[in-house]
């Protein structure tokens, strides 16, 4: 639950046992030229996030690009049909001066079309092995994508509730003003019966210029926080918003052996490298395929200007047989390069793997801290709230000087603010820990 409400109850409250009232200053109405600020949620966050991203949209393009780069390699297996033309003038025409008359070898001007059909009948390797790299290349940018995306709804929910813990400090800050300004008119009550030292004036207002400067700097504090969150979110910096309050989290349930192997087997990074490789491996193979012989099929069509020696019309078909027999280590040194990147990649899947299970046990060893804290926060609060009290009746009665009411006050104030902080520590250690564990599902699911 949020401190704002209760620490503004426990306010009116302790202003009805200290004799004083307190009243909030009316908020004025909004002038025809000012914008209501615009409810913004968690959800709706999330979503503005999702579709407005640059590095999403960067991650998918990606993914788009390597979809082409399967079309790619598909086509080197499919037919290849082409249309070839050409107009030929050329003078003098040869000839030749027969006992029976003359004969032409061409025309003067002489048309030539050609319908050629390719079709490759055995690649040895070649196609498949592009087709592997292409599409296992597409499935780790699949997984970069998604990765990027667990990245963006991590960052968003962080500062989503940094706002909200930037809002509660400043709460926190409205309270310890009102609680200084409630003791300096107390001192100045107790002056003017003569029970207390001028001292005690002076003293609290130099309080209460303290807590002037720490509100100023709690509220700067959450128009930063809030600015972060709207250039996240992909909104201008500067609108007016209102973010919703959030109940804190339950802890999870689960070991942490259960976790690290959960998070092996989901977390995008771990796949999108596992994916790498065997990209990387086809690639070695494709280009050791070089090597290999292969076959295709020509089919030819002619049509020419007819001539004596030359029919108008005429076909071929020609099964062609390529065997590299050497090509200066080329194709070798091309094979080795992709192999050895198989194998950086595998050495970056080894530490990747292990970076993630130190992250799960880093964000399981903070989940338990969290939850630890928040409850000796609670109690610290309770605490203080009493102390608080009982320092004001005694102050109030002639029984304390200043000093004991000065430190119960600031007591109390940094209670509220631990209490503040356990909070906010619980929302993003729980964050950390979806993330780490390939948990943290955005509201609507969204693939390339």
């Amino acid at each position: 639950m949020r401190l704002r409400t209760r620490t503004l109850l426990f306010t009116f409250v302790l202003a009805l046992c200290s004799g004083f009232q307190f009243v909030r200053a009316d908020v004025p109405p909004l002038s025809s030229d000012e914008v209501a600020p615009r409810l913004l949620t968690l959800d709706d966050s999330l979503s503005l996030a999702l579709s407005t991203s640059p590095r999403l949209g960067e991650a998918q393009a990606l993914v788009e690009r390597g979809a082409f780069a399967v079309d790619e390699a598909l086509a080197q297996g499919m037919p290849i049909l082409g249309l070839t033309g050409e107009y030929l003038h050329q003078e003098p025409v040869p000839r030749v001066t027969l006992p029976f008359g003359t004969l032409d070898f061409a025309r003067e001007d002489s048309i030539a079309g050609a319908l050629e059909l390719r079709q490759p009948v055995a690649t040895f390797g070649r196609t498949r092995y592009s087709f592997l790299a292409a599409d296992s290349s597409l499935e780790s940018d699949r997984w970069r994508f998604a990765a990027v995306r667990n990245d963006l709804v991590r960052d968003v929910r962080i500062a989503y509730h940094d706002v909200n813990l930037s809002d509660d400090a400043v709460s926190v800050a409205v309270e310890q003003l009102a609680l200084r300004e409630r003791q300096l008119r107390q001192s100045e009550a107790l002056v003017a019966e003569g029970a207390a030292a001028r001292f005690d004036v002076l003293s609290g207002q130099a309080d209460m210029s303290r807590a002037e400067q720490e509100l100023l700097a709690a509220k700067r504090a959450r128009s930063l926080d809030t600015d972060r969150l709207l250039s996240i979110v992909g909104l201008q910096p500067g609108t007016p918003v209102v973010i919703e309050e959030i109940e804190l989290p339950f802890k999870p349930d689960g070991t942490v052996e259960e976790w690290t192997s959960q998070a092996l087997s989901r977390r995008p990074e771990v796949l999108s490298l596992d994916a790498a490789v065997k990209a990387q491996g086809a690639r070695a193979n494709y280009e050791a395929a070089q090597n290999n012989p292969r076959v295709d099929l020509r089919l030819q069509g002619f049509q020419r200007t007819e001539t004596p020696t030359l029919p108008g019309s005429a076909y071929a078909a020609t099964l062609q047989i390529s065997i590299p027999l050497f090509d200066g280590g080329f194709s070798a040194a091309r094979a080795g390069q992709a192999d050895r990147g198989a194998e950086v990649l595998r050495k970056q899947l080894e530490e990747k793997r292990r970076q993630v299970t130190l992250e799960v046990r880093d964000a399981a060893t903070d989940l338990d801290n969290a939850f630890e804290r928040i409850e000796v926060a609670r109690r610290n609060v309770v605490h203080a709230t009493e102390a608080l009290r009982v320092a004001e009746q005694r102050y109030k009665n002639g029984l304390s000087v200043l000093v004991e009411l000065q430190s119960a006050q600031t007591a109390w104030s940094s209670a509220l603010l631990d209490q503040v902080r356990a909070q906010h520590q619980v929302f993003l250690t729980v964050t950390r820990w979806e993330w780490a564990t390939a948990q943290i599902i955005p509201p609507a699911e969204v693939s390339p």
